[in-house]
């Protein structure tokens, strides 16, 4: 799956592309099959904030000065699309959507585990995120005081004979991106 298409979550391409994250994600460090978690950064915003169609970009390590560098960037693990029209209905309308991360923490952080003691740190070093209009202008995340990215993790169980992990409770790390411009705020809590 491309990288520009990791921030989708429903339909049957998702349950494809889950089966695919968490067996890589595994084998690739050797994690044992009742040791798998999910990752995934959630995009809230108001959609009208931006004056337009927008993107949410998120990286792990460094992001390009270039803006027009951003998405081809090897530090780039997936972006959240936000699609207007010129007459909004309503202004304080939220969207949402999420951007899976096991890829990008296999692919760049160097770590033997997907646990949450090993993947925290790692997050809260190295996750950042901007916002570009659809025709390429960088936004100041000064000025989408809505936007919010929050990262969960999701505890994955396969049970005997089973060709799919199950998922348990999602669980947010809000302490990862708190304190920073686009950031959670509050408290790490349950699934909220």
């Amino acid at each position: 799956m491309s990288k520009s298409n990791m921030g989708h979550t429903s339909g049957p391409e998702s349950d494809q592309h889950f089966e695919v994250n968490a067996g890589d994600s595994a084998a690739l460090h050797g994690a044992e099959k009742d040791n798998l978690w999910e990752w995934t950064a959630r995009v809230r915003v108001k959609k009208y904030e931006v004056g337009g169609s927008f993107l949410v970009e998120l990286f792990l390590g460094s992001v390009p000065t270039d803006p027009r560098q951003w998405r081809t960037s090897p530090n780039f693990v997936g972006a959240h699309y936000v699609f207007t029209n010129s007459v909004p209905g309503r202004g304080d309308a939220e969207v949402e959507g999420f951007v899976d991360l096991n890829d990008g923490i296999a692919e760049h952080s160097g770590l033997d585990s997907l646990d949450p003691n090993a993947v925290v740190p790692y997050l809260t070093h190295n996750l950042d995120w901007r916002v570009q209009r659809a025709g390429g202008e960088p936004v100041d995340l000064a000025s989408v005081p809505s936007l919010e990215v929050t990262v969960f993790a999701t505890p994955l169980t396969w049970p005997p004979g089973s060709d799919f992990p199950v998922p348990g409770e999602r669980r947010a790390h809000r302490g990862i991106t708190a304190g920073r411009p686009g950031g959670s705020g509050g408290a790490d809590a349950g699934s909220s």
